[in-house]
């Protein structure tokens, strides 16, 4: 009787003890499965929504005709930035450039000298523009003592694609005029120098950002 009862026992114990592991498995199975549906949806808003806004805009001027930007990139979503000028604070803007994911620079050439501009920047992507940073301004270095070479650059725009490209520009400095080619961007390279009329050859290198 005695046998009886304890192998009773000892199976009704068992049981208990798989339900109680089964209701374990159970709970942690549906912890995951939350867990894996709160951050599926929390990516799948940040894709839908518009990029953050860069902060932290500053304008330097490197020359007499080019002055340099710098901003902080606070979003994770962005395809780029576009970078607004004006000659007032108060606008009207001109988009001038726009850039890739990533990016926190930019150079704004063919300047007039001793002219202050004023630029600001957003973020973009398939939901539209972000707000604006805040506008910086500086004011272009006044020519040189010696010749002012007045030039004009063809085209002043151009695309490439993500894996990197090549192209050339072509640009008018008069006949007497010298100069020096350089980029105002860690991503594209160009070296040259000469005078006259000419053309320059740059690279591109290839958007390695996963956006």
């Amino acid at each position: 009787m005695n046998i009886q009862t304890f192998s009773f026992e000892a199976s009704n114990t068992g049981k208990r003890s798989a339900s109680k592991v089964l209701g374990c498995t159970l709970h942690l199975l549906i912890a995951s499965v939350i867990l894996f549906t709160y951050e599926a949806t929390a990516a799948v808003k940040s894709r839908a929504q518009t990029p953050a806004p860069p902060t932290a805009l500053t304008a330097t001027a490197a020359s007499s005709s080019q002055i340099d930007l710098t901003w902080q990139d606070n979003s994770g979503n962005e395809y780029g930035f576009k970078v607004e000028r004006a000659s007032s604070s108060s606008g009207p803007w001109t988009q001038v450039d726009s850039t890739g994911a990533n990016i926190t620079s930019d150079a704004s050439i063919g300047l007039n000298a001793s002219t202050t501009y004023y630029f600001r920047v957003c973020a973009y992507n398939s939901k539209g523009n972000s707000s604006y940073s805040n506008i910086a301004s500086a004011t272009t270095l006044a020519p040189s003592s010696g010749t002012i070479c007045t030039y004009t650059i063809y085209p002043y725009r151009a695309s490439v694609y993500t894996n990197r490209g090549s192209d050339n520009v072509g640009f008018t400095a008069g006949a007497t005029g010298s100069w020096t080619a350089t980029s105002g961007s860690l991503w594209i390279t160009v070296a040259a120098s000469g005078a006259g009329n000419g053309t320059v050859s740059y690279s591109v290198a290839a958007n390695t950002s996963p956006s």
